[in-house]
């Protein structure tokens, strides 16, 4: 297991689910209060899933669905042999790779209000080909949990991004309604700077 610090990757990770499940809970009281609803009529929210962006945000999706009370399901699959789409050269080649990298299980959407746990945006490719996907499997809602905050800078270490122009932050200005609007997602909610739209 790969190990920061002193500490598993997967316990880091779960403990940033925690943080964001806490921003999530803050900032979106209606969405929660259908949930809770839910559970109070049902014993369960079966309206709702959680499904985390794979593969790093499997590990988040599961603590952060189980402390909003909502089921967790692996709806998005990812190829076997499919490689890293932010890697590639060109924005040309990266949606072409991500229309072939993941999987999606129609029955996990249908007729359910979304939330999707991934662990970052930077240029919005993957986030970005994931909603209309999710949608057109039949989800009546699709909220988003991001367990990192927005990137408003490349990356000096290796992420291939050539500038902060590439960014999904750069695209809408820093602006988080457009970023909701250009996404296509119902809310987006970063875990710091207790960023939410």
């Amino acid at each position: 297991a790969s190990v920061v610090d002193g500490r598993s990757v997967l316990n880091i990770r779960e403990d940033l689910a925690r943080a964001t499940t806490e921003v999530f809970i803050e900032k979106n009281p209606k969405l929660m209060a259908r949930i809770r609803a839910e559970i109070e009529e049902h014993g369960k929210a079966k309206s709702f899933v959680v499904v985390g962006n794979p593969d790093t945000a499997l590990d988040m999706a599961i603590p952060f669905a189980e402390a909003i009370g909502a089921p967790h399901r692996r709806g998005i699959i990812k190829h076997i042999n499919a490689g890293r789409s932010y890697t590639l050269s060109s924005q040309k080649l990266r949606k072409k790779a991500l229309k072939e990298k993941l999987v999606y299980v129609p029955e996990v959407f249908k007729d359910k209000v979304v939330i999707i746990v991934d662990d970052s945006v930077w240029r919005g490719n993957t986030f970005g080909a994931v909603v209309p996907s999710v949608k057109s499997c039949g989800a009546l809602e699709v909220h988003s949990a991001i367990c990192s905050p927005p990137h408003i800078s490349h990356c000096p270490f290796g992420m291939n991004q050539r500038s902060k122009h590439s960014l999904a932050m750069t695209r809408v200005k820093g602006d988080m309604k457009k970023l909701r609007r250009w996404l296509k997602v119902d809310s987006i909610t970063f875990q710091i700077g207790r960023a939410h739209v």
